[in-house]
This record gives C-alpha cells, sequence and structure tokens, in this order.
C-alpha cells in the first residue's frame, strides 16, 4: 500500500549543534545526548497498483468462459475509461474505482469475478484497490 520516502526532524535546541539528530536516507541518528524537544515525521507514498479487468464469454452454450478478445459477449471498462475487450489502469491503494461490464446483444452479463470467486452481480461495480494488483473478469453468457 505504501512505501517510506525518509524522515523529517524539527528540533527546538539551536545551542548544541553537535548534539543534534541527523538523518541519512531512511536512517535516523539521534545522540544520547541531544537536548530539546524532538519532532520526527515519517514520509510516505501511496503505491499505485494494476488493476485490469477482461471480457470472458461462452460463445456456446454450456461451455467454458474464455477471454473474448473481440468483445463478442460484451465490453468493460475502468472508470470512465475506454470500453473494450480489456483495459488497464494503474490505481492507487485504498481508492475507491467504479469498474463496468455492457453485455452485447443476445449476450447477458452474469458476474464480475476475481479469483474465479464471483464477487458482484452488478455490471456496474465499485472496488477500493488493494495492495497488490488485480484482474476482475466480466463474464457474459450468450442466448438464443
Amino acid at each position: 500500500g505504501h512505501s517510506f520516502l525518509n524522515w523529517t526532524v524539527a528540533w527546538t535546541d539551536s545551542t548544541h549543534s553537535t548534539t543534534l539528530p541527523t538523518v541519512s536516507g531512511t536512517t535516523l541518528t539521534i545522540p544520547a545526548n541531544a537536548y530539546g524537544h524532538i519532532t520526527l515525521k515519517a514520509v510516505w507514498s501511496v503505491n499505485a497498483q494494476g488493476l485490469t479487468v477482461m471480457s470472458y464469454a461462452n460463445t456456446v452454450a454450456n461451455s467454458a468462459f474464455v477471454f473474448d478478445e473481440n468483445a463478442v459477449g460484451g465490453t468493460v471498462k475502468i472508470g470512465s475509461g475506454t470500453a473494450g475487450a480489456k483495459a488497464n489502469q494503474d490505481v492507487n491503494y485504498g481508492t475507491k474505482i467504479t469498474i463496468t461490464a455492457s453485455a452485447n446483444a443476445h449476450y447477458k452479463f452474469v458476474g464480475w469475478y476475481l479469483n474465479d470467486t464471483k464477487v458482484s452481480d452488478s455490471a456496474s461495480y465499485e472496488i477500493t484497490m488493494g495492495a497488490t494488483n488485480a484482474t476482475y473478469i466480466a463474464r457474459f453468457e450468450g442466448y438464443g
């Protein structure tokens, strides 16, 4: 989710300059004889993770769902992005974003799946980006 960048240090001792804390990269050194009040602040950055959405369809009744490269069954998109068979976007950890599936004629949307587990029946699904990359699959089932 986050990466440590550095420390910032503030202290009130301006008289004893040889006893002040020092920062070098990620290492903070506070001398045993440091004077005054010391304020430490850890500075972090939010990590972006890869979000992928893909369209899967079964083009023959009761067959397995497979990647629908030509988006025959339907399209997917992330946020306000472009709809297609697949979409990718880097999303900051903890950010809420909506993924959307749209079924084509003669297909119906049957759910969003993450790691082969159905996570939503809704074609429009809001997720909160986790600390690792994620791939959501929209399944479309053909009919008549």
